[in-house]
């Protein structure tokens, strides 16, 4: 007998009334790319990613007038229903009307979940106000007007970006963050040559995008220990290393990039080197994902921040539920990227200090499994702090059971 198969960590189901029209259709393939990661065949706006293995449903209008959207919703830890509106055509108003009124009853369940589950209403063409007279239930959830978020040419991609943002906080509600209504973002540069791209993306994540960032000139109260307010902020934030020719050099983004490789922390790499040839660096960079903005586009980073964000959320979730069936024990070490040696050893020890003797203990990583040499070593490495500690990817976890 096979085992049952678990509920998602994350469903997106994208929304869409009748008629919906070409803009709705650009928005709906830039969210779809932006979960499901793969090549952007419109160019390299936002460039491609990893896939998210997030149980993605497109629909035009709604699924058996509403009723497999409410099971998709119940049938998953957590949901985001993304809406995507505009006003109908006079011919549409009939099917309008009653697709208005199956969206109050999908936004009740949402918000009879708590923060299990979302509902997202993305306005197209300032029709999102009629909706919510209409289907007042709708009223208690964000409505994101798309004529607010920058240029016409690029809303669809910040519209992708809000909607990744707006999955990461139902995730970390779920795990039991405190994630505010903004995601943090550390940017780590070197103030000789990267303050003027650190300062842009401070601009661009506040205005259109209505993010946050976490800057050392603005954050660190005057008076506080600054280098242990540094390393908070890289811990509670997504780092992201802006690495221009000086950021190897300087003794602080050293520290920050290893206090991310300690803890495990998200993490993003933007390439802003100029030169042909450099010299070897002993930062642990390789497992971050790496971003080029060659031509000045900022929001990739953004997109790539928040992709990388959300994946790690989403693993750190599935392991909660395996913990939550019992099916793994509480309490073990979740490593949610491949563990570099640094990480391995932090994570030994800080496992031998919180798990009483006696207990099992259990370290977790994502697929794909460590290669023979690099899993020699690390279980080397945790056999010398304590023999009985396990190194388990996600897939043995669950087989092991």
């Amino acid at each position: 007998m096979s085992a049952p198969v678990p509920p998602p960590a994350l469903r997106l189901i994208l929304l869409r009334g009748p008629g919906d029209g070409p803009e709705a259709g650009s928005v709906a393939e830039t969210i779809r790319r932006a979960f499901s990661g793969g090549i952007d065949p419109g160019g390299s706006y936002l460039a491609g990613g990893e896939e998210l293995n997030v149980d993605l449903r497109d629909y035009a209008g709604l699924p058996n007038g509403g009723a497999e959207a409410l099971d998709l919703i119940r049938d998953s830890l957590h949901s985001l229903v993304a809406v995507l509106v505009r006003r109908p055509a006079r011919d549409e108003q009939l099917a309008w009307d009653a697709w208005v009124l199956e969206l109050d009853a999908i936004a009740r369940e949402a918000a009879q979940s708590g923060e299990r589950h979302g509902f997202l209403m993305i306005d197209l063409d300032g029709s999102g106000r009629d909706v919510i007279r209409a289907a007042p239930e709708t009223g208690r959830f964000q409505l994101l007007e798309l004529r607010d978020l920058g240029e016409e040419a690029v809303r669809p991609a910040h519209a992708a970006v809000r909607v990744l943002h707006h999955a990461r906080l139902l995730l970390a509600g779920g795990l039991g963050l405190a994630a505010g209504d903004k995601l943090r973002f550390f940017i780590s540069h070197a103030k000789m040559d990267g303050l003027p791209l650190a300062l842009a993306l401070k601009a661009l994540l506040k205005d259109p995008l209505k993010l946050d960032a976490w800057y050392d000139a603005d954050d660190i109260v005057p008076g506080s220990d600054w280098q242990k307010a540094l390393r908070q902020g890289v811990l509670s934030s997504v780092l992201i290393v802006l690495r221009t020719e000086n950021y190897d050099l300087r003794p602080w983004c050293r520290q920050e990039v290893l206090w991310a490789e300690d803890f495990a922390a998200p993490m993003i790499v933007v390439e802003a080197r100029t030169r042909l040839l450099h010299a070897p660096s002993p930062l642990p960079l390789s497992a971050a994902p790496w971003v080029r903005v060659g031509d000045g586009n900022l929001v990739r980073v953004v997109y790539a921040a928040l992709r990388e964000s959300l994946r790690l959320l989403l693993f750190r979730r599935r392991v909660k539920a395996l913990e939550d069936d019992r099916l793994i024990p509480a309490g073990c070490v979740v490593l949610p990227r491949t563990p570099g040696l640094r990480t391995m050893l932090q994570a030994g020890r800080d496992l031998l200090a919180r798990t009483p003797p006696g207990a099992d203990k259990m370290i977790l990583y994502p697929e794909p499994p460590l290669a023979e040499a690099e899993r020699f070593a690390a279980e080397s490495i945790l056999a010398s702090i304590d023999p009985s500690i396990r190194l388990l990817t996600e897939t043995d976890a669950a087989a092991d059971v």
